[in-house]
């Protein structure tokens, strides 16, 4: 039977021979294992997992993503019957921890990307694209870092068009589409293609068992009930497994993403103790703590996590000595999840230790009325105060529709600012909430004349 955990470790290189196709794998000979590497065993043949290039997301986010093209082909097949063979001067191993990432399909190259408050996929280029994808090469060339997709293939996009790694979704392998975007203020235009093979983490496990061989190295198996599916092993690389025997079943029909578990907490709950924090209302910088008797475990035995009610968040909780936190910048209100691991180990408390809410503070409100649509429309107020600090103070600007928009506090201006590029006709509410340290002054919505330019550029290969 499988059981969650955490991954930890680093990756290794691949092995080449020399002169050869750089995606080529190519198998070795046991005499030339390398110690404190997995590899997956073929008959008298060796081959190292692979590593491919990822973000650097936390270990149990969706958000963590790796990404291939023709180096995928360095990934080795595992079938079922079959073994991970890992050399070592120790004679036994804890159990051995891995992960499964499910496959997402093409898309660009892209990751991290967020839908912004206009409703536009909104990223940086230097932090967010894949370098040598063909987005990261066509648009380092635009007018800005930052960038705000508007439409793809001439249909607007919206949040349907990413999926939480901050990826898009639904596109065609090598297919070239047309894009529109700012960069910047500049409106500009490009053809990309969807050229990178994206894997999402999915569910994790261990593999409870290693057995000593007469060979110079361990091996482990994978259990009976392990679904296909495409694996990260101890940090280290990747491997692709059928759970079935080598030649008994096409690879094309088998299914790498059919789920192990139902839900995120039955995950958990295999492996960890469980406890539960209720948020009565939304709360503004909401402590999450678990506190335990370390009772010899170290600070990398420990594992905790915290679940969020609204949409499954998976948040890591850093353990150090005797205490495990993770601070939320908004908690919504619900039933929080607290796990922590191993499962023997004596749980002190569980609670939101905590946080502010907006009935704790003073709001300012002012009613500002477009008469007509209008581009650029900057929703500001000055903060007077010496001795505050920037969560001391926060607010949103609501249409009259309900739609809300949060305002970003200027360390330059020591204003709160929201700058909206379209701003519909109609009663815009601008609520400042604060301490009685803060005085809010002069809550207003004035266009912003610094945005007055506009020019359509097309950037192509």
């Amino acid at each position: 039977m499988l059981s969650i955990i955490s991954i930890t470790g680093c990756g290794h290189k691949a092995i080449f021979k020399e002169k050869t196709d750089p995606n080529e794998i190519v198998p070795i000979d046991v005499k030339d294992i390398e110690p404190d590497m997995y590899y997956i065993k073929n008959g008298t043949k060796f081959y190292v997992v692979y590593q491919p290039k990822g973000n650097s997301a936390s270990q149990y986010s969706p958000e963590s993503v790796y990404w291939m093209q023709k180096d995928e082909s360095l990934m080795p097949d595992y079938y079922r019957g079959e073994i991970i063979a890992y050399a070592s001067e120790n004679s036994s191993l804890k159990p051995l921890q891995i992960q499964r990432y499910k496959y997402n399909g093409y898309s660009f190259g892209l990751y991290g990307a967020e839908i912004d408050d206009d409703g536009y996929i909104s990223f940086s280029v230097k932090k967010n694209t894949i370098e040598d994808s063909d987005m990261g090469k066509i648009l380092s060339r635009a007018k800005s870092d930052t960038i705000r997709l508007v439409s793809i293939d001439d249909k607007p996009v919206t949040k349907k068009n990413l999926n939480n790694a901050g990826c898009i979704t639904g596109l065609k392998k090598n297919k070239e589409y047309h894009l529109t975007f700012y960069a910047g203020t500049y409106y500009q235009t490009a053809t990309i293609k969807a050229d990178e093979k994206f894997l999402q983490y999915y569910e994790a496990y261990v593999i409870e068992k290693a057995e000593n061989t007469k060979n110079g190295y361990l091996k482990f198996s994978m259990p009976d009930d392990a679904k296909s599916g495409y694996y990260m092993i101890e940090g280290a690389g990747f491997f692709k497994y059928y759970n079935f025997k080598r030649g008994e079943k096409s690879e094309a029909k088998a299914d790498m993403n059919d789920a192990f578990y139902t839900s995120q907490n039955e995950q958990f709950a295999q492996y960890s103790q469980q406890y539960f924090a209720l948020v009565s209302e939304d709360t503004k910088d909401a402590v999450f703590q678990i506190t335990y008797d370390t009772n010899g475990y170290t600070d990398n035995d420990i594992i905790c996590t915290l679940i969020a009610p609204d949409d499954q968040t998976v948040y890591e909780m850093p353990a150090l000595n005797g205490v495990a936190t993770v601070t939320l910048d908004k908690a919504v209100a619900g039933r929080y999840t607290m796990n922590i691991y191993p499962k023997d180990i004596k749980v002190e408390n569980a609670e939101v230790i905590s946080g502010y809410t907006q009935k704790d503070a003073i709001c300012d409100k002012e009613t500002e009325t477009l008469k007509k649509d209008d581009s650029f429309i900057m929703f500001s107020a000055d903060i007077v105060g010496d001795d505050y600090k920037e969560d001391d103070v926060w607010g949103t600007v609501t249409y009259e529709d309900g739609t809300s928009y949060e305002m970003e506090y200027d360390h330059d201006t020591g204003k709160m600012e929201y700058l909206m590029d379209y701003a519909k006709k109609g009663k815009y509410t601008i609520e400042i909430y604060h301490y009685e340290n803060i005085a809010i002054q002069n809550i207003r919505a004035k266009k912003d004349e610094s945005h007055t330019s506009h020019e359509v550029i097309n950037i192509e290969e």
